[in-house]
């Protein structure tokens, strides 16, 4: 009997070890398979489409190269306009089935001016997945600020769809001033235990930015322009008074000395002369000139009408010489940009 029971002890020693090593083999072998098309989970993928203006006629939803075939261009314009704004609209979709946080970053601002400071970048951004609901304004601020941000953006569900829109406006350029940046868009892994995962998707396209200004000279304003009617589209007159333009000439009413209240086309053709008096004749020279440049439809002129009128009344009221000519300078050198009207 004894024999009998040393040798069923043995016998399921035996089996137990070798439970025990096929257990550990199964707990060993594993089978994976990963998708490069996407990410290597396969559950999370991001694809942006471009849309028309909101949101209207969107066209394929795209990635990067190499797998995809490229996203298209958010800001491609060959000729900005100052104080335009322009809009880019996106559809963000989470292709995969795991819900992610989307980000956007700015990156490789390409610029040799201050044009990255001059032109800001309004981001908003689809929080419901509601097309009727106002987006939420995520973040604003000049290019050259948002850069190397990691901006978040918000959450993006799996198999959703989230409206993004993009909107840039420059306030100061120079003719042949050009900015180039990349918009990389990212979607990361909800992580239930932390604020990131492992497994991210990044898609990236380009922008190009380029200023093609104009301008007339007053030599232009007041003889070939006025001959052949071009003051009509400014909605300004010759005997219009500078004052009614520039409330700040109300200190220097008479600088041709005719003892009658000076007019647009008196100021196109004042001197210069030494003392305030004389900066305030060749600044305002130039301003009418730069006013009818900013005002005419067919000028694609560095500023606004609004920004003319208000730069030479600070000028003016400032009473000083030099402050005056360095704006003088400024709006010289946009009225000499030349244009095919002047011609």
């Amino acid at each position: 009997m004894k024999t009998i029971l040393v040798n069923i002890l043995a016998i399921l020693v035996i089996v137990g070890l070798a439970l025990t090593m096929v257990g550990g083999t199964l707990a060993t072998w594993s089978d994976s398979e990963t998708s490069y098309e996407n990410i290597e989970t396969g559950s999370l993928d991001l694809l942006v489409a471009r849309c028309g203006e909101d949101w209207q006629n969107c066209g394929l939803f795209n990635d990067d190269t190499p797998w995809g075939t490229g996203l298209d261009p958010c800001f491609n314009i060959p000729e900005v306009e100052l104080d335009e704004t322009y809009a880019c609209y996106l559809l963000l979709w989470n292709a995969g089935c795991v819900d992610g946080v989307a980000y956007l970053h700015i990156k490789d601002v390409a610029n040799d001016n201050l044009l990255s400071n001059n032109t800001t970048m309004d981001i908003w951004y689809d929080h419901d997945g509601n097309p009727t609901t106002p987006l939420v304004l995520v973040r604003s601020g000049p290019i050259a600020t948002l850069a190397c941000q990691e901006i978040e953006l918000g959450l993006l569900p799996g198999e959703g769809y989230l409206q993004l829109k993009l909107e840039i406006i420059s306030s100061l350029a120079s003719a042949g001033d050009s900015l180039s940046f990349d918009i990389a868009f990212e979607l990361v892994q909800l992580e239930l235990y932390g604020p990131r995962a492992a497994w991210a998707d990044t898609e990236e396209n380009s922008s190009e930015l380029t200023f093609t200004f104009e301008g007339c000279t007053h030599g232009a304003w007041k003889n070939h322009l006025l001959e052949i009617g071009e003051w009509v589209p400014t909605g300004f007159s010759p005997d219009q008074t500078v004052v009614s333009v520039f409330s700040e000439a109300a200190a220097y009413p008479d600088l041709n000395g005719d003892t009658v209240e000076d007019t647009l086309l008196d100021a196109l053709n004042f001197g210069g002369g030494d003392g305030v008096e004389g900066g305030a004749r060749i600044l305002l020279q130039a301003a009418v000139a730069a006013l009818l440049n900013a005002a005419h439809p067919d000028v694609n002129y560095p500023m606004s009408e609004g920004d003319v009128i208000a730069e030479v009344d600070a000028a003016l009221a400032s009473g000083d010489r030099d402050t005056m000519l360095d704006l003088e300078e400024i709006l010289n050198k946009y009225n000499n940009l030349g244009s095919p009207l002047c011609d």
